[in-house]
């Protein structure tokens, strides 16, 4: 390994002479600036270039004044202050048509505003609901519409849980690290860092699609300031036991909403022309967003389809999916989004949702629940309720009641469909 000369060499001496004479070891510096043993000796010997964050961060724990930050200053190739880095804007676009949730909305508001005072918290709302129903247009509609209560910027990202990629928190965290100009060397634990970068700071992050609530804790501030929304399909209650999230479950949208959706996207004027047709659109799509905008999408390109005819058609259990469809997108279908959620469970508990689908929409009583479980896994009551009770966690099946749970009417296609009926 050659060594590095000049200005590296000067940096490593002057912290090696005021870390001796503070009389702390490289270890015990190493753990109070959260950077690793072996990437501090690296810099003490003018191998591994220093950045600015660890030069303050060691200023702080040794008292220097700011002198390691000056030297780091001398190189021509040295790294900017934070302050010089680019305020962050990373939110996708939101929804152009965008319905209801005013109840949600003022939720996130309470629960996330600057102002209602989180005393040695950071605010962390975790939003849930099954998929289609408009959680990351929700998360969206509220971070364009409140960005400026957080003046130091807003991080995104696709964590991946369903549908994609998943990224792992490492990954996650050198992508936030990189945009705020913190380092990123792969000798340093990420997670401290970043919470040292954002102290201080009022910044929104957006954690979207999560896998699971461990997914989410090493990305989450260490201070209050900032503040942050997570989605996920999937209900997190480890994030409110151990993380204090306050948890908002989104719920299909009513039918006076889901027929304003559906005209923003089909046509007022046709929807005006045929209120009960639209009206039994609404219910096919059980106010889903996801199904009211296909639906709306494919009337557009059957513009002599009665909207009382294209709501039988999608009411028929044979292929009321496929009017849930747009040519050329297979990834925007109903199917492909309902595909995600359904891949991700264990096979008894698959076969549990493709039984489920045999009975019509609405509640499903409490003893056919049961024996479909019991009948699909061959398992006691007790282990088949349990089976039930994951599928609820997914939003595959909600429950309504004391072991009554409900199947929403495309969710209920999508598990016939799979099931081969």
């Amino acid at each position: 390994m050659s060594t590095v000369t000049g200005d590296l060499g000067v940096f490593g001496e002057s912290l090696r002479s005021a870390r001796t004479q503070r009389g702390l070891t490289l270890r015990e510096l190493a753990r109070r600036t959260h950077y690793s043993h072996s990437y501090l000796s690296k810099v003490e010997n003018g191998v591994k270039r220093p950045s600015v964050e660890l030069a303050q961060r060691c200023d702080k724990v040794l008292g220097t004044c700011g002198s390691l930050v000056q030297l780091v200053g001398l190189g021509d190739h040295a790294p900017p202050m934070l302050e010089d880095w680019l305020r962050p804007a990373q939110l996708p676009p939101g929804p152009t048509r965008f319905v209801g949730r005013t109840v949600e909305l003022a939720e996130l508001t309470r629960a996330l505003a600057p102002e209602v005072g989180h005393v040695g918290a950071v605010p962390l709302v975790a939003v849930d609901g099954p998929p289609g129903v408009g959680k990351t247009a929700l998360a969206l509609r509220w971070a364009h519409q409140h960005s400026r209560m957080f003046p130091d910027g807003v991080l995104f990202a696709d964590l991946g849980g369903y549908g994609g990629d998943v990224q792992s928190p490492e990954t996650v965290l050198k992508e936030f690290l990189h945009s705020l100009g913190g380092p990123v060397a792969a000798e340093v634990s990420l997670a401290p860092v970043f919470r040292s970068v954002l102290h201080g700071k009022q910044l929104l992050i957006v954690l979207d699609n999560a896998a699971d609530a461990q997914q989410v804790r090493l990305l989450l501030p260490g201070a209050p300031g900032c503040a942050v929304v997570v989605t996920s399909r999937h209900r997190l209650p480890g994030l409110s036991v151990r993380d204090g999230a306050r948890r908002i479950t989104i719920t299909p949208l009513g039918e006076r909403d889901s027929v304003d959706l559906l005209a923003h996207v089909a046509g007022q004027d046709r929807v005006r022309a045929e209120p009960e047709g639209a009206a039994a659109v609404a219910r096919g799509c059980a106010g889903f967003p996801l199904a009211l905008r296909l639906a709306g999408e494919r009337l557009t390109d059957l513009p002599g389809t009665r909207l009382r005819a294209f709501a039988a058609d999608l009411a028929m259990d044979e292929h009321g999916l496929n009017m849930l469809a747009v040519l050329g997108d297979p990834g925007s279908t109903a199917r492909t989004v309902f595909s995600w959620s359904y891949l991700a469970l264990d096979p008894g508990d698959a076969q549990v949702f493709q039984r489920l689908g045999l009975y019509p929409s609405g509640e499903i009583s409490p003893e056919i629940s049961a024996a479909v479980a019991v009948e699909a896994t061959g398992l006691r009551p007790e282990a088949a309720e349990r089976v039930l009770r994951r599928l609820a966690e997914a939003h595959l099946i909600e429950p309504v009641g004391p072991h009554l749970y409900k199947l929403y009417n495309p969710l209920r296609l999508y598990a016939r469909e799979r099931g081969g009926v």
